[in-house]
């Protein structure tokens, strides 16, 4: 019966003359030196969440990690985000506020139920944020924000809103590039053989170079690199924490856009190559190769 209730529920909401990813609208400002423009955006989710672990035969049903917690059974997700996108002469900035969350009283009343409500603001924050400076040759950047190096094509190797401080621009009107300084994880761990403080362990840090040239109209080809540098610890089914560190290189590139009126071709290929740090279980080292291609 919940669950009848529930998609009753999603079916009424989707028959009005709304989407369930709707865009709230937008709304601008000028002034003589400074643009800027604010937005918003909701979407639902309806879930429908059963007999995760594939038994039947148990009273666990088991769950499903989202970006807004567990979930299970009947439910729904929101995400909301509200932004401002804006800039001057040279520079410009994206700010967006994200709330991810399962609706329910205690996440979007506070203090209903006595002080002891789960909206605190853990579930909403700064989602995204770039901000840019262009000083003619070239333009740096800052933030957390999408970045990518082989997203146009399969995707095998980076796409995410890792933090980041870059450099970009033109070096012709058919070439442009970007490099990448992208902070994935900064930790300081504690050596479990050694008991030495190490403010690299657990750090990772990754450099990416990438390039996009234009062929013809509507289809560009872009070689990219990246150096891998992982310093991180991680555990294995309760083994405790072993020394995984490694550094590799990728170099690859993706082609992509319109031939003529059909065709729209989209190719990858991709070669790793490194090392791994001395395996504090193993006692060895690592040689790491491999190759990823799509098309």
């Amino acid at each position: 019966m919940k669950r009848l209730i529930t998609l009753f529920t999603v079916l009424i909401f989707m028959a009005i003359p709304f989407s369930s990813h709707a865009i709230m609208g937008t709304m601008g400002l000028k002034s003589k030196d400074v643009k800027g423009e604010f937005f918003g955006r909701i979407k639902i989710y309806p879930h429908f969440i059963g007999d995760m672990d594939f038994n039947k035969g148990n009273n666990t049903d088991g769950a499903l990690g989202e970006e807004n917690g567990w979930m299970a059974g009947s439910s729904m997700r929101d995400e909301v985000r509200f932004g401002w996108l804006g800039g001057g002469k040279d520079w410009t900035f994206k700010i967006v506020l994200e709330a991810d969350l399962i609706p329910e009283q205690a996440t979007v009343d506070r203090g209903a139920t006595g002080g002891l409500s789960r909206s605190t603001g853990a579930n909403f924050g700064v989602e995204k944020l770039k901000m840019t400076y262009d000083f003619g040759p070239l333009s740096i950047e800052a933030g957390w924000d999408d970045k990518f190096l082989d997203i146009q094509s399969g995707g095998n190797l980076y796409g995410d809103d890792h933090p980041f401080i870059g450099f970009f621009g033109n070096l012709s009107p058919k070439f442009s590039w970007e490099a990448l300084y992208i902070m994935v994880n900064q930790s300081s761990w504690t050596d479990p053989i050694s008991t030495n403080t190490s403010a690299d362990i657990g750090d990772w840090r990754v450099y990416t170079l990438k390039g996009i040239y234009q062929v013809r109209k509507g289809f560009f080809i872009s070689p990219f690199y990246a150096f891998s540098d992982n310093g991180g610890y991680t555990s294995l089914l309760g083994a405790g924490n072993i020394y995984m560190g490694s550094n590799v290189h990728y170099i690859g590139a993706e082609a992509y856009g319109t031939i003529g009126q059909i065709l729209t071709p989209r190719m990858e290929l991709v070669y790793a190559t490194g090392d791994t740090d001395t395996n504090t279980t193993t006692g060895r080292s690592y040689d790491i190769g491999a190759w990823a291609a799509y098309g």
